[in-house]
């Protein structure tokens, strides 16, 4: 799964999208946050908030929110948001992770805390919740000479074993991706799933034996004017079904 800031074009036509995956949130002008998870897992997965920048899933009976803290703004508006995330994940196991912008002492190494930073170390104190430890920033962004940085990326948990410990990592953008595993039992119902027979693949592919006139064959039965097509024709010739059964997640 993945719960976290997403980009959104000018047209608003969203993020990438991927086969395997379903985006369990709508794509609409200023929608900050968004939420992936593996097709398998849709009867396993419930939305329970979804703001422009918070969301929040309930999966296993624990909770998971992504969340974007708008820069600038006053503590009391930053107070209503976290009231908010906090009526959804009430008395439950939870993990609230992403960009809160919020500067505070208790993550932050001799930063100027702010009111928002103040706010959240309050609430996350008061409603149980532990700061998992990020070593290093999280945040780096360079503007004309000036390198800005900064650790406004935590994550907060509430229960046993919710998180392993989050690791970090590098990918492109300004902010480090977060990662970690989370166990949890979910009961999903069998389903079929369509997977390439690499043992077939291999008996087609098989010319040991054959003379010249022979190797080769296979591609000349495909049915399709281009070689895309006839990929396309060889694949759909090698499948097989497999079931997935209710299983143990993470």
């Amino acid at each position: 799964m993945f719960v976290g800031e997403c980009y959104i074009s000018k047209d608003f036509r969203g993020t990438n999208t991927h086969g395997a995956y379903k985006m369990g949130t709508r794509i609409q002008k200023g929608r900050r946050v968004t939420v992936y998870w593996r097709k398998e897992l849709n009867d396993a997965i419930r939305v329970i908030m979804e703001e422009d920048r918070a969301m929040g899933i309930e999966v296993g009976g624990k909770r998971i929110f992504g969340v974007y803290g708008k820069s600038g703004g006053r503590r009391l508006n930053y107070e209503g948001w976290l009231d908010r995330i906090g009526r959804k994940s009430i008395q439950r196991d939870t993990v609230l992770v992403r960009d809160w912008n919020a500067h505070h002492g208790d993550w932050e190494e001799g930063e100027r805390e702010d009111g928002k930073g103040r706010a959240l170390a309050e609430w996350t104190a008061e409603s149980g919740y532990t700061l998992l430890h990020l070593p290093g920033l999280t945040w780096e962004r360079t503007v004309g000479a000036v390198e800005q940085q900064s650790r406004i990326d935590l994550v907060f948990t509430r229960g046993d074993g919710m998180w392993d410990q989050p690791e970090k990592e590098k990918m492109g953008s300004d902010h480090w991706a977060l990662f970690s595993t989370m166990e949890t039992t979910i009961e999903c119902g069998e389903q079929t799933r369509s997977v390439v027979d690499w043992e077939k693949v291999e008996h087609t592919l098989a010319e040991e034996g054959m003379s010249e006139e022979e190797r080769g064959g296979w591609y000349k039965r495909l049915e399709g004017d281009t070689a895309y097509d006839k990929l396309i024709n060889f694949r759909n010739n090698h499948l097989k079904g497999i079931r997935i059964g209710g299983r143990s997640k993470r």
